[in-house]
């Protein structure tokens, strides 16, 4: 099955036609409410409302370019402050293929650490 979702999601046609079907939008909306970080924070602060916390994600999986996992931290590192900043209940969660892992190890190690200080210093965790 996992071989399956990772073709689907390496699939552009799919990657560019799924999300506009009516179905699938509906069935992800309350767990993957929009596609950038505005809308996530938005929803963020909706469930806060409701005393839920949140957990933010980036979608994607593995990487093929070091300079792709350069990108996602920075992303990360810029979301814990927004997360932080904007005093939500929340955390980030990171794939480690997602920061390249597969391709330079310790590269990844000096990603995550940098992130884990990042949030530790607003009294969060990654």
């Amino acid at each position: 099955m996992r071989r399956i979702f990772l073709w689907m999601a390496a699939n552009r046609w799919l990657r560019y036609h799924l999300p506009r079907l009516g179905f699938a939008r509906r069935a992800v909306l309350r767990f993957m409410p929009g596609e950038d970080s505005e809308s996530a924070l938005r929803a963020g602060k909706d469930f806060q409302k409701d005393g839920i916390a949140v957990v933010f994600t980036r979608l994607g999986e593995n990487i093929t370019r070091l300079e792709e996992a350069d990108e996602v931290a920075a992303h990360y590192l810029g979301l814990i402050e927004r997360v932080a900043a904007e005093g939500l209940d929340g955390e980030v969660s990171v794939k480690l293929t997602q920061l390249g892992l597969d391709l330079d190890a310790d590269r990844t190690t000096a990603h995550v650490e940098r992130m884990a200080d990042r949030a530790a210093s607003f009294g969060k965790t990654v």
